[in-house]
């Protein structure tokens, strides 16, 4: 018989990420999680210093330190 393939559930994680200024510091911010395996989109909000990750497969510790390597804090919404 056939096999049947489930995707594993997609999930969403905030972050609170301090020390962003400008559109440039979003898009770094933004490029870095983007990058890590298993996000399949990240939302960086300036204003309010928050990134929304979705993704199968999200490493918060991993996320956190993309963050941190660009020289922000980083951390996850509590709640």
């Amino acid at each position: 018989e056939g096999l049947i393939a489930v995707a594993p559930a997609t999930r969403t994680l905030d972050f609170d990420v301090e020390g962003m200024h400008c559109s440039h510091c979003r898009q770094s911010v933004t490029r870095a999680i983007g990058d890590l395996p298993g996000v399949a989109s990240c939302d960086v909000d300036l204003a309010a210093g928050r990134a929304r990750v979705t993704g199968a497969a999200i490493d918060a510790q991993a996320v956190v330190a993309a963050v941190v390597a660009l020289g922000f804090d980083c951390r996850p919404t509590a709640g």
